[in-house]
């Protein structure tokens, strides 16, 4: 799923807020500029939101002498989304508790991935992490299962595209008492872009899964080494290349927090997974923005290849202004077999009647016909944007 902080592309682009944003993570001490208006507080507030580092930069300013320099109106709006990250975390925290015990009492153990293990893992303080949904991989075979335990947990699936090929996670959803959305992204690959799919299956993540302990008994995360691996592929595979700043931090702290052996591991984890150009980026960026100490002899080991290009497949997702179009062609080179192929196209052109009817919400089942050919016509048309894949 793409986070609410990722969605606006311009945002994100806007050079001289991320160099701001990146100074204060940092831990430097910058100034607010005397001659910036209201305009340019509400934009950089805006920012904040799009990168998702709003609590880490109210941290940051909290912790540093020039804060009195900043506008009253940027310091409020900062610790009242922090505050309110803090409570909601906390929400998210007993009913995810709850939804793992219950899985686990039917014998499914879920993998916690990404933003919510890391907020555990790695972030000092809970809510310095935000994340709109819980990703969760699951081992295919319990696909069924899960469904039916969260719908006794009161969650509802959410329409979304399916198929054997096309997508590789479905989404559940439900309102508690308070009013608060619990959304759960239940995965069976870690990846919907074929490429990337069966890079690291669910039976290699849990034989290194380590327990949170924080989220109950039932609670595990991936193992360091696969955890900076799906970092740095995550940001590629479904997000373009993105320098979405909460992602790269994620991976600075993953790297910055690492022992030497565990270096060793991800190297290791890169080559063997032809991961390398994917993995180097990542790291290089996340350096230039946060000043990330890399060892030598990792970085080293990650460019060893003179041309990398040639030889891994998964580099060509780090291609400027990638489009849907690159994304279907790679995953059609992937599939071996034209059976395969043409399911996939299939599952394109003709998702499930149930998810263009709740597309279209006032058509009746006898326009499916008509549906499907508009669909058709505006996905070719979104098919040549530049736009992020859903993860």
């Amino acid at each position: 799923m793409i986070p609410a902080f990722a969605k606006n592309s311009a945002g994100l682009q806007s050079v001289c807020f991320q160099k701001l944003l990146c100074a204060i993570i940092r831990g430097e001490t910058p100034s607010w500029s005397p001659s910036a208006g209201t305009e340019d507080q509400a934009d950089f507030l805006e920012a904040c939101l799009l990168h998702g580092v709003t609590p880490l930069i109210y941290k940051q300013l909290s912790r540093t002498s020039a804060r009195e320099d900043w506008p009253t109106g940027i310091r409020a709006a900062l610790e009242s989304v922090a505050i309110r990250q803090v409570s909601l975390q906390l929400l998210l925290e007993r009913e995810l508790i709850s939804a793992l015990e219950s899985l686990a009492e039917r014998g499914v153990q879920a993998l916690i991935l990404k933003g919510t293990a890391l907020a555990y893992t790695h972030y000092p303080f809970l809510g310095l992490r935000p994340r709109n949904d819980t990703d969760l991989l699951i081992h295919p075979k319990d696909i069924s299962l899960t469904e039916k335990v969260l719908a006794e947990l009161g969650f509802k699936r959410l329409h979304m595209v399916s198929g054997r090929f096309i997508m590789h996670q479905c989404m559940y959803a439900k309102e508690d008492g308070h009013g608060i959305p619990h959304v759960y992204d239940i995965h069976w690959k870690i990846s919907n872009p074929l490429l990337f799919a069966d890079i690291l299956s669910y039976n290699e993540l849990a034989s290194r899964a380590i327990p949170l302990h924080a989220l109950g008994e039932h609670a595990r995360a991936l193992d360091p080494a696969h955890a900076l691996l799906l970092a740095c592929v995550h940001r590629v595979a479904h997000h373009q290349n993105s320098d979405c700043l909460i992602w790269l931090y994620d991976i600075h702290l993953l790297v910055s927090q690492m022992k030497p052996e565990e270096h060793e591991a991800f190297a290791k984890l890169a080559i063997d997974k032809r991961l390398r150009t994917i993995c180097a980026a990542g790291l290089r960026l996340a350096q230039h923005r946060f000043s990330t100490p890399l060892p030598v002899d990792l970085m080293e080991t990650l460019q060893e290849d003179n041309n990398p290009l040639l030889g891994e497949a998964t580099a060509s997702f780090l291609k400027p202004y990638q489009q849907r179009i690159d994304v279907l062609l790679s995953d059609l080179r992937t599939l071996a077999r034209w059976r395969d192929k043409l399911q996939l196209l299939k599952e394109h052109v003709f998702p499930p009647a149930d998810y263009i009817l709740n597309h279209y919400p006032t058509a009746s089942r006898a326009m499916l016909p008509g549906l499907y050919v508009h669909r058709a016509l505006q996905g070719a048309c979104k098919f040549w944007n530049r736009e992020a894949v859903k993860s």
